[in-house]
């Protein structure tokens, strides 16, 4: 990067700070105390040592009750995965985190896209599908893969499943690995191609819990939405199943390089505008692509690629969700889901006027959008 680019691009993001990252997931598990598991995923824009504080919130789906609130304190100097055990009763649960930065005085709040489901006790009992990259339990039950994009070229993923079923001596685990063919209104059969099976017997007994565990593949799998179903059987009669779906990624980095100039603004959500203007001043392809990459690695230092798809991913979502009489990126429900993520969206009606209210959280992070003319509009 030219000296005065570089000067230019470290000056503007003295008061354009990166920002750190948070990501929100939630498992059920089989232990004895607690039998569900909050995870928080951060990514560190620095090496700093930071302070924060987490309120989260269980809350009943479709209801303004709080079931369970817990604040917990949090602390680290990297990235980092924080697992937060909880005793939950079997329901669906809408679950609210807000993290207020201490040394910052500042906040973020997180939400699950889908309630969550708390597992109801049975004779045979099992956890979440737990996938990894990594290869034992003790890791990947306290960092497991929270997104549900896996980077393309991947070699191998674990997958882990806790299993509490002591009147059975022999069981039969059986998974198969399915690929989305895009036909979400046909039957299961047709929607989903078979592409992998494994079976294998597990001998249950008496006492703790047994952990299976076994590779998944993922090296040659084409980009796409997968399945990974997980069956238990006695013989050939089911007993329990459970299921996770992920996407193999690849397109996102050949997409935002094949389109650079439009890649660049639109970033506009992430840097100072006089940045973009600089970088689409550059003349050549390759210098441009250079400089493109390095303004990135300013901001998110080893962590700038991961960083760069998960904001392209969610720009491209945005332009697939939220299109209008402009690109998605550019109306004012993408420009709000592109910052803040994934929201929890309640229709109203109001004089007779169509509105959506998108929330976040308790704090603030609350947006009205009023429907005109095929368009929604930021009102409040």
């Amino acid at each position: 990067m030219p000296q005065r680019f570089c000067l230019l691009v470290s000056l503007l993001l003295l008061c354009f700070p990166a920002r750190a990252q948070w990501a929100l997931g939630a498992k059920n598990s089989l232990d004895k105390v607690y039998n569900a598991r909050l995870y928080l995923q951060y990514t560190a824009p620095s090496d700093r040592q930071k302070n924060f504080l987490a309120d989260v919130r269980f809350r009943p789906k479709g209801t303004y009750r709080i079931f369970l609130r817990k604040e917990v304190p949090l602390t680290t100097s990297q990235s980092t995965i924080f697992t937060i055990p909880v005793s939950l009763p079997p329901d669906d649960y809408e679950i609210d985190v807000d993290i207020l930065d201490r040394d910052l005085d500042t906040h973020v709040s997180l939400g699950l896209e889908e309630p969550f489901a708390v597992h109801s006790s049975s004779e045979v009992q099992i956890s979440d599908v737990f996938l990894s990259y990594q290869d034992s339990s003790r890791k990947a039950f306290a960092e497991p893969i929270l997104s549900r994009a896996i980077a393309q070229g991947v070699e191998n993923l674990f997958y882990y499943l806790e299993i509490a079923a002591p009147g059975y001596e022999n069981l039969t685990v059986r998974a198969v690995l399915y690929k989305d063919q895009g036909h979400r209104e046909s039957a299961y059969t047709q929607a989903y191609q078979s592409i992998y099976q494994s079976n294998q017997i597990i001998h249950p007994g008496e006492g703790s819990n047994r952990i299976f565990r076994d590779l998944l593949p993922v090296a040659n799998l084409e980009e796409g939405e997968y399945l990974l179903d997980i069956r238990i059987y006695d013989d050939d009669e089911p007993l329990e199943s459970e299921g996770i779906r992920f996407e193999i990624g690849g397109n996102i980095r050949k997409q935002i390089f094949s389109q650079l100039d439009e890649s660049i603004r639109m970033m506009e959500y992430t840097v100072p505008v006089s940045i973009l203007e600089t970088l689409l001043r550059f003349p050549d392809e390759k210098v441009k692509a250079v400089e493109f990459m390095d303004v990135w690695k300013e901001l998110y230092g080893e962590n700038a690629e991961k960083m760069m798809e998960d904001y392209f991913r969610k720009v491209y979502q945005a332009n697939e969700r939220f299109k209008e009489d402009r690109d998605g990126w550019q109306t004012d429900r993408g420009k709000i889901f592109i910052q803040y993520g994934e929201p929890r969206v309640r229709p109203l009606t109001i004089n007779g006027k169509e509105y959506e209210r998108w929330t976040y959280g308790k704090w603030s992070l609350s947006f009205l959008f009023e429907k005109r003319n095929h368009r929604y509009v930021l009102v409040e």
